[in-house]
Parts: structure tokens; C-alpha cells; sequence
């Protein structure tokens, strides 16, 4: 069911409260390199055989949780692609899920590689009906197929329009919703002008954003490519940071001067600013962002200083992970002065309060592996330090807190959330990965450095004492596919979520959440009528008060990878849960809207006040 919370608002003031993508053929021009990871006197690094704090002293939280296969019995069981792919393509499959029809229920876009692209309707009883040939969003070019894609009501008509990144030698497409469950390309017509893939890397436009940057009230649009112009001469590095130091060194020279191994086309990377009625213009100079030498996957918008003004965190490749303050609409890169960008492959990415101190710390996965603790063999500029959990001091300046936590390693990552899924207050950690580099030779396997990668178990950390510990095989989720995008998402209106993974050589899998409802939770929605450019109050703040517990979340869409969220949040409030209090401050609001004595175990639609 869903409620509108109107009658019992009102205004007061908050209390204070990677891949690398070393493809195939890149190989050709870098050659075998060797790297040895240090960990001997730093750190940030764990010590052989560590495997974070409280993870191998405490008992994990499992309290039942459990995860059912059901892709096929909902009907979601159709192949990514169906080629053999290998390299920079087996780096994609991208999921977008929203109420794409407007019926309540959460629906689900898959992009593809050398097949059409698919669309599936939420029937409201736990399966889903393919629509892409009536709706007309199979893509305009399958044979290159496509990255990533995400939803937004751009022209401000209350129909969710769509955004498609292409792959391999395609073009971008802005496919605009008819409102009747079909919808046109209007893609140049709306001032969008990505300069089309040429090489043989393809268009390696990986990120797909909507968010309002500059707080005017529409949603604007930031796609990310893996620039194919900031390439690493061969080099070999004797501590953890010469791979970072070595790119550095070349992706802060001139073009001229600039190593690159083929004719490249110039980054792609555009942040398009929505004049509010749709039309799109490229600002990407004029407000500050140089994205050149940003191998670059995925952006989240996200006021990490809690001026009113969000900034931009951006995950690279390659040593180029990236934070741009905004300055009331300018952006200054801040990277190294907030603590952060310490990550080798940055990849998937969340922005959450993974400490419950009521701010927004950064969670990037990247790779590791098993070797790492006596030095690892890697092909190009591929390092295996591992994720990194950024904790905001809350100020805007971080701390690496990764081992701390024990989330170091989830070997090749990708897509990830961070969310509470047994609904007992506490959040856990679900992470996909896994990589086949190159083609085998002559059926050979992979350089031996990329054998574990080949079958890649998912991650899923628990709480245990003061971190986290992988639980994924003890609760269900046991694929070791290569998993790429993923998204949390109660697709069946239960009361939990429910996690998809988008799997780049074989069908996508959705593990239905099976764990005990004997918690409560609630689910929050927005609705802003006096903003239908944004009405579903993307970048509000929502805090929860239950028992003396606080729980601050964000309504964001971004993050993961090649992936798109619902534009609402979910908390659990664990066992004996009573009525509880939300407050909503909205995007360019200064005092939080507080709506009393809300009954739980119930999506909740909160509309803001007109005046």
C-alpha cells in the first residue's frame, strides 16, 4: 500500500544531528609487467593473514537471512549476450530499475552487448513481462550494444525518459517517454552530442548520472567514459603507490607529450547542464570538471560537506578515482586534500553513513587477490590492493577505514550496496565481481594471476564485532559468475530487498530475499509537487527515529555500477519496532519537514507541503 504522509507534518528544524579495462588488445602494447605490493610498514594495507577487525573474533549476524534464486521463475532469464566476450566487453552489463510506468511497482532495463536491449514490466505479482519491442527502447544500434542506462523525468512531463551509453563503436541515445508506454529518440534534438566511439576500445562510456548539481531544481546529466587518451607506458613498480606515481606522471602531461599506444579519440566524459524543460547544454569546461586522464566508471552526486551544494566523487581506473568540491555551481578537484583516491581500480561505488554518525562515507570497490600479501603478477597497470571504505570525519575530509571494517577484499569488484537486508537496524555489504581478461589461447586459461577472477564468488560482509565478514555462501548467494551491475530493490513489495545482478555471459540472476519478516521496516518515498522537475526529491535527506535510534539515509539513484537505484529509501527498525518519527530535508531546503507517529511495515510516500 501506498500512503501519503500529509496530515501530520509540519516545519521544524533537524536536531543537529580495474578493471582495470586492460583489454586484449592493450595487452599487445604493455606486455607482462610485474608488480609487487608492499604491505610491509603501511597501514593501509593488511597484514598477511589479516582479515580485518572483529571479522575473526566475533560471531557474524546472520539472524536467518536468506537468499532464493528466482530469475527464471519471474521471468528475467535471457542472456546478456550471446557472443563470447572477453577484454573491455566482458567490463559491462548495465541494469537500471525504476517505476517506469508510473503503477507503483518497480520495473527493470537491461543493457546488452550484440543484442537488443531489454525492458521488463513489474506485473505486481512477482514476474516481470517483456515490453522492449512495444516501448521502442531496444537501442538504435544492438550489433555494438550498449553500457549503461538510467531513468529521469527530463522534460518534466511525470514520465521517466531514458538514457542508454553505448558501447564498442556506438552512440549515446536519450530515448524521451510518450507517457502512454512507448517512447522516441530525440537524443541531438535534446543537446546531447557525444562524439561517437572510433577505436578499437570502443565508446567505453561506462557512467551514466542524473542529478541536480547546481540546485536549480532539475535533474541534469553527467555520463563517464574510461578515457581512451590516458594510457601507462610499460613500467614496473617496486612499492604499492609506483603504479599510481607512474600514472600520474603521464596523465599529467601535455597531449603531446602523452604515451598512447593507438589514435585515440578525445575523453568523453560531459556533465549537460537540463535548462528545465529538457533541452541539454555541455557545461563540462565552463563549471571547472577536466576529466582528461580520468579512466573513469562511475559519478555520484553527493554533498559530502553538508553545505547544501553537491559535490562530484567519481571512481577511475587506473589510480584516478576523483572528488570535485562544488563551489555553488564551480567544482575544484579535492581529491588529495579530503584524503581520498588512494584506491588502484576504482569501480563500483556507495555513498552512505556505513558508521551511523549521520554523514556520508565512500565505499569503492577495486581489486584484490588471494597473492597479494607476498606481491602479485598483474598484466598493465592493474594493482590488487583492494576496496577502500572512506569514513567522513564530518567535515568533508575522509579516513581510510578499510581494514578497520574488513572490507578490504572482494578481489575483482564491481557493482555493490550497502543496505540493511534482515531489516535489525544495522546494514550489511553485498558486492558482485569476477573478469575474464583476454581470450584464452587455443583454450588455454588466463595468465594465472587471472584464474581465480574466472570464478569469482560474490561478496556479502556481515556485522561481526566492530567490522564485517563474508557470509555470501552461508545465506544463498553463491553465484561466481562475472557479476557487473547490481541493484537493491524490494521487487515484490514484501518488506526486504531483494538483490539483481547483472552477469556479463549469462543471464542476469535475481536472489528473491527469503529472510524471517519478524523485524519491522519502512520504505520512503518522496513527492514534491512543488518541484516536478525533481518530484521525486533526488539528493533529500531522510532521517528515521525509532527507539532512540537514528538512522540518516539519502534518496539517490547513482552509484553501484553501469547501474541505477530507486528513488527511495528502505530501513529496518529490528523486533518490538512502535510508530515512528521521519524527517525530509529537501533538496535546497534548509529545515527538515517532520512528519510524527508513522505506522510501520508500509511504503511511505511523503509529499511536501506547497508554501
Amino acid at each position: 500500500m501506498i500512503d501519503s504522509a500529509g496530515a501530520h507534518s509540519r516545519q521544524r528544524g533537524l536536531l543537529p544531528v580495474s578493471p582495470v579495462a586492460l583489454l586484449a588488445t592493450l595487452v599487445v602494447f604493455a606486455g607482462l609487467v610485474i608488480v609487487r605490493i608492499a604491505t610491509d610498514g603501511d597501514p593501509s594495507i593488511d597484514a598477511p593473514g589479516s582479515k580485518g577487525v572483529g571479522t575473526h573474533t566475533s560471531t557474524p549476524k546472520l539472524n536467518g537471512m536468506t537468499f532464493t534464486d528466482v530469475t527464471e521463475k519471474v521471468g528475467l532469464a535471457e542472456p546478456h549476450s550471446i557472443e563470447s566476450l572477453y577484454g573491455d566487453e566482458a567490463m559491462t552489463a548495465g541494469v537500471a530499475v525504476a517505476d517506469v510506468f508510473g503503477t507503483g511497482n518497480l520495473d527493470i532495463y537491461f543493457t546488452r552487448i550484440g543484442r537488443p536491449n531489454s525492458l521488463y514490466r513489474n506485473n505486481g505479482d512477482g514476474t516481470f513481462a517483456d515490453v522492449t519491442e512495444q516501448a521502442g527502447v531496444g537501442g538504435v544500434d544492438p550489433r555494438n550494444g550498449s553500457h549503461g542506462a538510467a531513468f529521469a523525468d527530463v522534460d518534466v512531463d511525470g514520465c521517466a525518459d531514458l538514457y542508454v551509453s553505448p558501447a564498442r563503436q556506438g552512440r549515446s541515445v536519450l530515448f524521451m517517454n510518450n507517457c502512454d508506454g512507448t517512447f522516441r529518440e530525440e537524443t541531438a534534438a535534446r543537446g546531447i552530442d557525444v562524439t561517437p566511439g572510433s577505436t578499437d576500445f570502443g565508446a567505453q562510456e561506462h557512467g551514466v548520472t542524473f542529478g541536480d548539481f547546481d540546485v536549480d531544481g532539475d535533474l541534469d546529466l553527467l555520463v563517464l567514459q574510461w578515457d581512451q587518451g590516458s594510457y601507462l607506458p610499460d613500467a614496473k613498480a617496486s612499492d604499492r603507490d609506483g603504479l599510481c606515481k607512474a600514472h600520474r606522471t603521464i596523465s599529467g602531461a601535455s597531449e603531446s607529450d602523452r604515451v598512447a599506444p593507438v589514435p585515440m579519440t578525445p575523453n568523453r566524459s560531459r556533465l549537460y547542464r537540463n535548462d528545465g524543460s529538457g533541452h541539454f547544454s555541455d557545461v563540462t569546461a565552463s563549471v571547472g570538471l577536466d576529466f582528461r586522464g580520468v579512466l573513469a566508471f562511475t559519478g555520484q552526486f553527493a554533498d559530502i560537506d553538508d553545505d547544501g551544494w553537491p559535490e562530484l566523487l567519481v571512481t577511475g581506473d587506473v589510480c584516478t578515482s576523483k572528488v570535485f568540491h562544488n563551489d555553488r555551481g564551480l567544482f575544484r578537484d579535492v581529491t588529495a586534500e579530503i584524503g581520498v583516491g588512494t584506491d588502484e581500480n576504482g569501480m563500483g561505488s556507495v555513498i552512505t553513513d556505513v558508521d551511523d554518525d549521520g554523514d556520508m562515507d565512500w565505499f569503492v570497490t577495486s581489486i584484490s587477490h588471494p597473492g597479494r600479501e607476498t606481491g602479485c603478477n598483474t598484466l598493465g597497470p592493474t594493482g590488487c590492493s583492494g576496496n577502500r571504505l572512506y569514513r567522513n570525519r564530518g567535515d568533508g575530509t575522509f579516513e581510510d577505514t578499510t581494514d578497520r571494517f574488513g572490507l578490504r577484499d572482494g578481489w575483482w569488484g564491481w557493482g555493490a550496496a550497502i543496505e540493511d537486508f534482515d531489516n535489525d537496524g544495522d546494514m550489511e555489504v553485498v558486492q558482485t565481481n569476477g573478469m575474464t581478461l583476454s581470450p584464452p589461447p587455443r583454450g588455454a586459461s588466463n595468465d594465472p594471476f587471472f584464474d581465480p577472477f574466472a570464478e569469482d564468488p560474490m561478496r556479502f560482509w556481515v556485522r561481526a564485532g566492530k567490522g564485517f565478514v563474508d557470509v555470501a555462501d552461508r545465506v544463498g548467494l553463491t553465484d561466481t559468475e562475472a557479476g557487473i551491475g547490481l541493484v537493491t530493490f524490494d521487487f515484490d513489495r514484501d518488506g526486504d530487498l531483494d538483490i539483481l545482478v547483472a552477469r556479463s555471459r549469462t543471464t542476469p540472476i535475481l536472489y528473491r530475499n527469503d529472510t524471517p519478516r519478524d523485524r519491522g521496516w519502512l520504505t520512503v518515498k518522496l513527492d514534491d509537487p512543488t518541484n516536478p522537475a525533481n518530484r521525486q526529491g533526488v539528493g533529500a535527506r531522510v532521517v528515521v527515529r525509532a527507539d532512540g535510534q537514528r538512522q540518516v539515509r539519502w534518496i539517490v539513484t547513482d552509484g553501484s555500477y553501469e547501474s541505477q537505484k530507486p528513488a527511495e529509501v528502505h530501513v529496518g527498525l529490528g523486533k518490538g519496532a512502535g510508530r515512528v518519527r521521519v524527517e525530509v530535508t529537501w533538496p535546497g531546503r534548509p529545515r527538515a519537514q517532520v512528519i510524527d507517529d508513522v505506522a510501520t511495515n508500509r511504503v511511505l510516500t511523503v509529499s511536501r507541503p506547497r508554501g
